[in-house]
Order: C-alpha cells, then sequence, then structure tokens
C-alpha cells in the first residue's frame, strides 16, 4: 500500500485535473482518498461489486466484520462508482433507519458537489439544481440517488440498483419476529416490485439471526445469491475454504490498521457478540429436543482397558462397540459433513461415545472417516443407511472385510432423534471427558441447537446409535454388577472431567 505525507497528499492538489470512469469502486476510492487502505477482503468485495454492476439481475450478499470498510465500499464509493459508469442509474439505499440510509446519500451527494468543475478531479457528474435533498437527489442527467428507511419504504419511486445496508440494528432488532417479518415483507412488497428489469441487489448486513433477511434469501432463493462472506478470523466451521486462503485462525488484514493482538483483545471484549459481528456467524436459536445438562461424562482407567463412567468401570472387551456413519452428498464449504462416530453399549445398556470424526469428502473418500474409529475400537458393524448400498464407501469397506449393516432412518429427523434424546433424559448417554475440547464443544453445541441449528449431522450418527441399541444390542443373561472406581488415577480422570465441563458449560 502506497502511504502519503501531507506534503505529499497536498502537492496532489496541484497535479493535473482528470474526469474518467476508474476500473473499480476500490479505484475510485484511493483516488479520492488517498489515504485509503487496500485489503485482501476489500479486494474481494470489489471484485464482487464490479461483477454485480454489470451482471442483469445480480444477486449479492455481503457478511463482513464492522469498520472494516465494507459499507464505505459498497454504499459510497459502489454508489459513486455505478453512477460514473451510468449517470442514468437511479440507486436506492436502504437501512434499519432514515437517518443511516440518509448519511450515506449526503456522503455520495457531496461527492459530487465536491469533485465538480474546477477541482483536481472533475468526476464529471452535476447535481440537478432542483433537487439536492441528502435522502432524495438527482442529477442533471437524470440518474440519482434516494434513501429510506425499511419501515418508510419506497413506495411510487423506480429503482435501477438497490443496495440494502443492515436492515436491522441491532440483536434485539434481529431477535423480534415481528420486526424480521417487516424486514422480510418489505423486501417482498416494497423493494421487489421496484425494481427495474436487470436492477442489481445488494445487501450488506451483520449476521444477528439464522432467520434475517440473508439468511431467508440464501434458505428460500438457493443459488441465485452470491455470497461473500469475510469472517475477522479464519475459521473452518464458518467458511470453508477460508475466501482469503488464510490458514485457521488467521485474523484478516485489518482496513483500520488491528494487529493480531488488537483483533485477540477485541474477541475477548466482545464475548458473544464476536460470532454474528466478527465471524458472521448467527446467534444459534437453540434446540428443544437435547438436555445437554443431563449428558454424562466417562475417562479411561489407568490401564487404558476400562470405561470409568461414574461409579460403574466396565471393561472395553465386554462392551458391543460399532460404528454409525452419515454421509454428506457434496463437499461444498456450506454442505454437511461426513461424520463416523464410534459407540459402546456395556452391560447397563447405556450409551457411550468412543470418538467421533468429521470431515467433508468427496466419496471415494468418505471410507478413511470411519476406519481409523474401526481400527482403533475394533469396531464391529458398521451402519450406514440403506441408501448407501452400492456407494464406493460400502464397496471399499466390504472389500476391507467390514460387516455393513443397513440403516433405515425415519424421513423426520426430529423423530429420529427422539429415541436418543430419552437416553440423554434418563442419564444413559455417556460423552468422552478426555475428547479434544474443540471437538467436544463442537458435537454438544450441535445438540444444544438441533433442529434449528447449522449442522445436524452427529446428531445423525447419535439418533442411528440409539436406535441399533435398542435393536440390535443382546443384553446379557445376568444382571450387571456395579463396581467402584479402583484406583487414585481413576479419582483424579473424574476430577478433569468435572474441570472440563466447567469450562464447557
Amino acid at each position: 500500500m502506497e502511504v502519503l505525507s501531507t506534503w505529499e497528499i497536498a502537492a496532489r492538489e496541484f497535479e493535473p485535473r482528470s474526469s474518467r470512469v476508474w476500473a473499480s469502486p476500490l479505484d475510485l476510492a484511493c483516488a479520492l482518498d488517498p489515504r485509503y487502505r487496500r485489503t485482501p477482503a476489500l479486494e474481494l468485495i470489489n471484485e464482487a461489486l464490479v461483477w454485480a454492476d454489470s451482471t442483469p439481475d445480480a444477486r449479492l450478499i455481503v457478511v463482513m466484520s464492522p469498520q472494516e470498510g465494507k459499507s464505505l465500499l459498497v454504499s459510497q464509493h459502489g454508489v459513486l462508482w455505478s453512477l460514473l459508469r451510468d449517470p442514468r442509474k437511479r440507486i436506492a439505499e436502504v437501512s434499519y433507519g432514515d437517518s443511516l440510509a440518509r448519511r450515506w446519500g449526503r456522503a455520495v451527494r457531496n461527492h459530487v458537489r465536491d469533485h465538480g468543475a474546477g477541482l483536481r478531479i472533475d468526476l464529471g457528474l452535476r447535481l440537478a439544481p432542483d433537487k439536492q435533498a441528502a435522502n432524495e437527489w438527482e442529477l442533471t442527467t437524470g440518474g440519482g440517488m434516494i434513501t429510506a428507511g425499511v419501515h418508510t419504504g419506497l413506495t411510487g419511486r423506480p429503482v435501477d440498483d438497490l443496495r440494502i445496508d443492515d436492515p436491522l440494528k441491532d440483536r434485539d432488532e434481529a431477535d423480534s419476529p415481528t420486526i424480521r417479518q417487516n424486514v422480510w415483507e418489505f423486501w417482498t412488497g416494497t423493494a421487489v416490485p421496484r425494481l427495474a428489469p436487470g436492477a442489481p441487489v445488494i445487501l450488506v448486513m451483520t449476521r444477528w439471526h439464522h432467520d434475517d433477511l440473508a439468511g431467508r434469501l440464501m434458505r428460500d432463493q438457493p443459488g441465485q445469491w452470491r455470497v461473500v462472506h469475510i469472517p475477522a478470523q479464519a475459521d473452518p466451521d464458518v467458511v470453508d475454504p477460508d475466501p482469503l486462503g488464510r490458514a485457521p485462525g488467521e485474523y484478516m488484514v485489518s482496513a483500520r490498521g488491528r494487529t493480531p493482538a488488537d483483533w485477540e483483545r477485541r474477541k475477548v471484549e466482545m464475548e458473544a457478540d464476536w460470532e454474528p459481528l466478527a465471524q458472521g456467524n448467527p446467534a444459534s436459536p437453540g434446540g428443544d429436543v437435547f438436555d445437554v445438562d443431563k449428558l454424562r461424562w466417562w475417562h479411561r482407567s489407568a490401564d487404558g482397558t476400562e470405561l470409568v463412567c461414574g461409579p460403574r468401570t466396565w471393561r472395553l472387551a465386554d462392551c458391543w462397540r460399532f460404528v454409525t456413519v452419515d454421509t454428506a452428498t457434496s463437499t461444498r464449504s456450506t454442505a454437511d459433513w461426513t461424520v463416523a462416530s464410534a459407540w459402546a453399549v456395556p452391560l447397563d445398556g447405556s450409551i457411550v461415545l468412543l470418538d467421533s470424526l468429521r470431515e467433508r469428502v468427496p466419496e471415494h473418500r468418505q471410507i478413511d472417516v470411519a476406519r481409523p474409529l474401526v481400527e482403533r475400537w475394533g469396531c464391529d458393524p458398521v451402519y450406514v443407511e440403506a441408501s448407501m448400498r452400492g456407494t464406493q464407501l460400502v464397496r471399499d469397506a466390504i472389500a476391507q472385510g467390514w460387516r455393513i449393516e443397513d440403516l433405515h432412518p425415519d424421513t423426520n429427523k426430529r423423530i429420529r432423534a427422539g429415541l436418543a434424546a430419552r437416553r440423554v433424559d434418563q442419564g444413559r448417554l455417556w460423552f468422552p471427558g478426555d475428547m479434544d475440547p474443540a471437538k467436544l464443544r463442537q458435537r454438544v453445541d450441535e445438540l444444544k441447537e438441533f433442529p434449528h441449528g447449522r449442522h445436524d449431522d452427529f446428531v445423525d450418527t447419535l439418533a442411528y446409535a440409539a436406535h441399533v441399541a435398542l435393536t440390535d444390542w443382546i443384553p446379557p443373561t445376568t444382571p450387571a454388577v456395579a463396581s467402584p472406581v479402583r484406583t487414585a488415577a481413576d479419582q483424579a480422570g473424574l476430577a478433569q472431567v468435572g474441570d472440563l465441563m466447567h469450562q464447557l458449560f
């Protein structure tokens, strides 16, 4: 990035004047303000804006951390650049309130007014003398800009280009079903009818809620919206692969000059707001199926051959062990995961999660997700949905000598999960207390959010496990005998589990 001193900036005021159309909104922004900072994130958004301006009926959603230049690029320099390309275009800017939308209208108008004839940069645009209000102004060429809040509307005004920047003010508005529905009705009843043929729509917003405007558009109009989603910190669970090619955990280059230490401090200070604001990850709606407070936690005995489940200790060799697999049909970044989970059923009929692995892989590699579990825990059989018969996964598994059993799941996921939910309520579902905390948190969060969460692949493997434990497990002929936790090492393991649960919950 070119960094100019105050003297160099002043000297440029005496350079020859120019009047031309810049290649992109970002190029225009840098020409108007030499201090403007180009970042990889803004370059990505910039490319999408160029695409939207030249693509009929383009639909674009932009999600990125606040105060990093996205709104300035989209709602100010992007609007101005689009008017330079077509001075007859009627652009509408909409936000959660009139004042915010009007602020963008004023900023663009001032650029037109302040970069008229006689200045170093002559944009070549002129304001119509009789219409220059911040919320509605026109050019002498017929184009111009109008602004409005989502609750004000655009009745009677044709729109050639629509920008919607933060239609929800904050978390309180996002959590209100009434306000979310009002925003949706603005889109369907006010915005869409005003759009001229071929008009692009660009939506910039903070993802406070899974059912916000962006969420509903992506859900109800799949494949119609191009989504530029740039989390502040690269996270495979948010965007996979990372749109900027960053390594997991790497922070974005900040337009404000934030360092990784600044981002870390910001992450701590923002607490729960970090996910929606910085990561673009809408708040989980919360589920009503699994009572995760009733999960039980096990650890291994000192010699590793036994499962210590509360007051009882079970020899792993005496437990029935099996794997359930839920396969994904796509490796797209928004697709579900292929998940394999290993389970044990001890003599009392409880269900014990031994381990769980997940990955987005093509069909020919799905067998690789289950293989480590089969080999490590000695699981037999492996359960897959009956529809998977004939797939590469099953063919590879049979070739390796695995016993494959079919699953015939209920088509309703909520009903399918009911048996597993009862196991949780009864305190008969055990999770490993020594599992990697990040992986364990992801599995528990998926239970918390079901059936509204982004993913339910692990829940599916759990539902399958509860089903086959009921139908395929043969109870012992002698009653189970409780045995105490027998060693100091085992007692220490239980204490570690308690500490981990305190951190998780």
